[in-house]
């Protein structure tokens, strides 16, 4: 396997660059025209920039300073109120149907009052194999830990260590079923949220396990679109207004992941190349579609399984910070929507650079540009030993203060001749604001 230089493929007699890691189409099976590595499309930095939860004019102006966020403290699972018993364990997706993530598994044991670990300080071991993404424990209705997997669903075996006599056996005991939480019965983030009775603290607390967390917001100014951001939460569900945002679990990838600043795609392939976001949260904003808000009076519900630090919660707008886009003389120009011509001329279009900001924004600034052989990618381009210098003279002529341009390639400034015996390309970086 070749790491250092890409690839020369003969097909039918015809000789084909193919770059690392792609795929060339050929709809005639002769003329190129498309591949995945020389892609003539704008690339467009995100920024998401946080905006701090206001709270809503109506709640304001019955005195209250900032936001007022209520609490409701969810109930283990009640023996007294069962949805039925049995011996053993009972699987976890067949009994919930999808109605609802949460089952209530609960049981009885006796502990002798003269068990060795009452006055010696040891602790006894609770032992639980599980199929279940996760399980919390109780027992006297306190919360002893959580517990995590990631495949299937339910409980299958539950065991004790440390006794006097040895470990004891759990599983077949007798279990009583309770399918789902108070907090969804009474439907508390919809139509139901005045049938509990709500705490209302100076704070809301942090670190609690199963607690019900609603606040009434305004709307965040703007059009640009709109996330929850969810990284200091443990895990749960969120709505608002109602309308269920979704599941939240923003679980951190593994700080000894190996990743990388660069990427070279050149050479063998294995899993962990090019990976990127090592020690961050594999999700941690999640969509809220901007036709869900009111001006105000938003109610925002969270409930939190594992505990997090509701005050950090913010909404995020996902903003583009800027845009790049790059040709190169190499890369297919088949217009695909005039195929026979396209043929005609043997894939020989008319090359274009487009740039194009959201609505109601312009390109304020070129950051790069550079005609010639630059190298990088998007935020980090570099010139190359050829390079135009009237480079962004020529781009900013062209684009500045316009919400689109398009720069011809190959003609006009950016000619053929420029840098004999070299393949040419143009990149642009530019800013919109």
């Amino acid at each position: 396997m070749d790491d250092t230089d890409e690839k020369w493929i003969v097909f039918q007699n015809r000789s084909y660059h193919l770059p690392a890691w792609s795929v060339s189409v050929l709809p005639d099976c002769k003329t190129i025209a498309f591949n995945t590595a020389k892609v003539r499309s704008q690339i467009s930095m995100v920024a998401m920039v946080p905006e701090s939860l206001v709270a809503s004019k109506t709640i304001q102006e019955k005195g209250s300073n900032g936001l007022q966020w209520h609490i409701y403290k969810e109930k283990t699972g009640s023996v007294e109120k069962t949805d039925f018993v049995r011996h053993g364990f009972a699987d976890h997706l067949n009994t919930t149907k999808d109605a609802t993530d949460y089952l209530w598994y609960s049981t009885r044991f006796h502990v002798d009052e003269g068990e060795k670990f009452l006055n010696n300080g040891t602790q006894p071991i609770l032992m639980v194999e599980s199929k279940g993404h996760a399980v919390h424990v109780f027992v006297n209705e306190e919360i002893i830990g959580p517990f995590y997997e990631w495949v299937g669903a339910g409980l299958t075996s539950v065991k004790i260590a440390g006794l006097d006599n040895g470990t004891i056996d759990l599983s077949s005991n007798t279990w009583k079923y309770k399918i789902g939480l108070e907090g969804e019965h009474l439907r508390i983030f919809s139509n139901g949220i005045d049938n509990v009775k709500w705490i209302t603290p100076s704070l809301p607390p942090k670190d609690q396990a199963l607690t019900w967390y609603m606040v009434v917001v305004d709307s965040p100014k703007g059009t640009e679109p709109v996330g929850l951001d969810m990284k200091y939460m443990g895990k749960g569900q969120a709505w608002l207004n109602g309308k269920a945002i979704g599941r939240y679990w923003p679980r951190k990838s593994s700080i000894n992941d190996k990743c990388s600043s660069s990427c070279n795609y050149k050479g063998n392939f294995f899993p962990d190349k090019c990976r990127t976001g090592c020690g961050e949260p594999t999700q941690r904003w999640y969509h809220i579609p901007l036709s869900w808000f009111k001006p105000s009076g938003n109610v925002l519900v969270i409930f939190e399984e594992k505990g997090g630090d509701p005050t950090r919660i913010t909404f995020s707008r996902r903003r583009i910070s800027k845009i790049c886009s790059s040709v190169s003389e190499d890369f297919p120009f088949v217009d695909l929507e005039n195929w026979e011509n396209a043929v005609r001329s043997n894939g020989e279009g008319r090359a274009t650079l487009h740039l194009d900001c959201p609505e109601n924004s312009s390109i304020s600034s070129i950051r790069f540009a550079s005609y010639g052989n630059p190298s990088g990618a998007c935020g980090s381009y570099q010139q190359g030993i050829c390079h135009h210098p009237s480079s962004v003279l020529i781009i900013e002529k062209v684009c500045l203060n316009k919400t689109q341009c398009t720069i011809p390639f190959l003609e006009g400034d950016f000619s053929k001749d420029f840098c004999p015996g070299i393949t040419k390309s143009l990149a642009v970086e530019a800013a919109c604001n």
